[in-house]
């Protein structure tokens, strides 16, 4: 265990303002066993350029025809070498000690198959953190109940940038669903703590670039490539806690498709499953008292002052 390496996969398409300080962050890391497969999803900028001006042995840049993140991470998990599989997006960027303390947490912790730890939002160049709240104390180690953590206040506690998988879970024929463009890893980050034990550090190691810029209506893809139209046929609710994560989801998820009238009889069928029990005033207020008029201007004046 102690010299086990490990598989860093960053998915690139047209990251070139910002793969350099990705990599500088994985090569400076103080854990150095690894392989760093940089994967270009048919980029149109310098990206692999970049990619290529670093000299270190343990860094492979591939090419593949543009398909997504997901058919870019199916691929990267395909060359990957080693048992323990990271996930980096090309920008984003770890702290120096992610990898040390990522693999401790895999020697106290070997009967997980997804480890984690906390991050950081990076707006405009200043960091958020996103804590995982008074349910555990700063700097655990060990063991969560992710669903738990996760429903308290509907924020993960890992994305695709502060996480780390046993290949295990590939190799039994989980994979990111390449038809989906929104939420694909939250799907396969909800199958793997479903079924198996999860590990965490409650330590913000990861960062990630929430980029907040552009109209609202512009981020949102079609209904048919959104996690939620295979939220509940893709996962095994089999208690309490997971519906009542899963409705969360779907009530949070739904909101600006909801409140701009895209897909609304695809929202209203996917509603009409929801139970609002124990979902807080907020979501019942939004979506049965209040008029979608006013949900449609109130959603769009908070994204505004989000962007200030």
């Amino acid at each position: 265990m102690h010299d086990t390496y490990y598989s860093i996969i960053i998915p690139l398409y047209n990251k070139e303002a910002y793969i350099s300080k990705t990599i500088s962050s994985v090569l400076h890391q103080t854990y150095t066993k690894f392989e760093l497969i940089v994967v270009d999803d048919g980029s149109t900028d310098n990206g692999c350029s970049v990619v290529t001006s670093f000299t270190d042995s343990r860094i492979k840049l591939v090419k593949k025809s543009n398909g997504g993140v997901s058919s870019t991470r199916n691929y990267g998990i395909q060359l990957a070498k080693y048992k323990y599989i990271a996930f980096l997006d090309a920008d984003d960027y770890w702290e120096a000690s992610f990898l040390e303390k990522i693999h401790g947490l895999i020697i106290s912790c070997p009967e997980a198959k997804m480890y984690g730890t906390a991050y950081g939002e990076v707006i405009k160049s200043k960091i958020f953190p996103v804590k995982t709240y008074s349910l555990l104390p700063f700097k655990y180690a060990g063991y969560i109940d992710y669903v738990n953590i996760f429903s308290k206040k509907f924020v993960n506690p890992v994305n695709s940038s502060s996480i780390v998988i046993d290949r295990f879970v590939f190799d039994c024929g989980l994979e990111f669903d390449e038809k989906i463009k929104s939420g694909e890893d939250l799907l396969v980050w909800l199958a793997i703590a479903f079924k198996y034990k999860v590990a965490y550090i409650n330590e913000t190691l990861s960062f990630y670039n929430h980029d907040v810029a552009g109209n609202l209506t512009s981020h949102l893809c079609p209904w048919n490539n959104y996690f939620l139209v295979r939220l509940k046929d893709s996962l095994v609710i089999d208690s309490k806690a997971k519906k009542h994560l899963i409705d969360g989801l779907i009530l949070k998820g739904l909101r600006p498709y909801y409140a701009f009238k895209i897909s609304p009889l695809e929202s209203k069928v996917l509603l009409s499953k929801v139970s609002f029990k124990r979902q807080g005033v907020f979501h019942f207020l939004f979506y049965k008292v209040f008029p979608l008029s006013f949900i449609s201007f109130f959603y769009q004046k908070l994204y505004q002052f989000r962007a200030r």
